[in-house]
């Protein structure tokens, strides 16, 4: 479980589709390379909007995102935004979002899956 909480005074999305290029407007992002000795590791990001990106990248350098971002794991988000999408004409005061990713996820990492 991850849980990030932003103070954001104009909150925006401009996609809504999973796996769409999230980092253009708000999102929040996590890196996680589970063996420094492989080349593999993983991204995830959602938007306030609840849009979610996730990718699995087999080799670092290894060719644009779209290639690795068809990988899809059941990774959840809740957001709970305080303010109001897209409205750049009021103050907003951020948002929060939770996500649950599953152990399953990094299988291919470890071999295993932790108990």
């Amino acid at each position: 479980y991850v849980l990030f909480e932003c103070e954001d005074p104009d909150i925006y999305c401009l996609y809504s589709q999973r796996d769409a290029y999230l980092w253009e407007s708000d999102v929040v992002e996590l890196f996680l390379v589970p063996d420094p000795e492989k080349p593999l590791y993983y991204e995830f990001q959602s938007a306030p909007n609840g849009a979610l990106f996730d990718a699995r990248f087999i080799s670092r350098g290894g060719g644009d995102f779209r290639r690795w971002a068809q990988w899809n794991c059941p990774f959840e988000a809740a957001v709970a935004v305080k303010g109001t999408l897209n409205d750049w004409t009021d103050r907003d005061e951020g948002y929060t979002a939770e996500w649950r990713i599953p152990w399953s996820a990094f299988a291919d990492a470890s071999g295993t899956v932790p108990p």
